[in-house]
């Protein structure tokens, strides 16, 4: 994404989006009255219950799981969508909150999440990516995930998601 000046106005460009002539682009005022309203955590908010992490990326999960146990949380971590699955068909019931990553070899988190809400309909599912908040992650929100973590995480966004997310609220941070 990009700002430029054309015609005495500053103009938005968000490249990979498909128009007619190419390149999407927007002023800067409708980029950012098209920009969903996402609130900055500045507090850390610690809590309890058990989380089911699932990241392909060994250091992703690993940093996630780490930043959720000193927030509290007792944290499982997987490294793709077919393991989470077959984990929460054993174990959902202990499972409060599932986050998942939405780009993974063998199974996707759209995917993966179609599969546990097919074990469980109400689990509840943050979708993270490190890509923002597209149409793709809107799609796996509008099917069913209860909030939106971007990566890389900040403690202080992380810890708000989830204990938004435990409540019941839907969020995106």
């Amino acid at each position: 994404m990009k700002i430029h000046e054309y015609q005495g106005k500053e103009i938005f460009r968000q490249y990979g989006v498909a128009t007619p002539r190419g390149v999407a682009c927007f002023t800067v005022e409708e980029a950012v009255a098209a920009a969903p309203v996402v609130a900055v955590a500045t507090e850390v908010v610690k809590g309890t219950g058990r989380i089911l992490v699932v990241d392909d990326e060994e250091v992703v999960r690993t940093a996630a799981a780490t930043m959720l146990r000193h927030l509290g949380y007792e944290v499982v971590a997987l490294s793709d969508g077919e393991e989470a699955v077959l984990y929460y068909r054993h174990f959902g019931d202990r499972i409060d909150l599932v986050l998942l990553d939405m780009v993974m070899p063998k199974m996707g988190g759209r995917e993966t999440l179609k599969a546990l809400r097919e074990v469980n309909p109400a689990v509840k599912v943050v979708l993270s990516t490190g890509f923002g908040l597209n149409e793709a992650a809107q799609t796996i929100l509008d099917e069913g995930a209860i909030g939106f973590a971007q990566k890389p995480y900040r403690a202080s966004d992380l810890s708000q998601v989830v204990a938004m997310a435990l409540r019941g609220e839907r969020v995106a941070r």
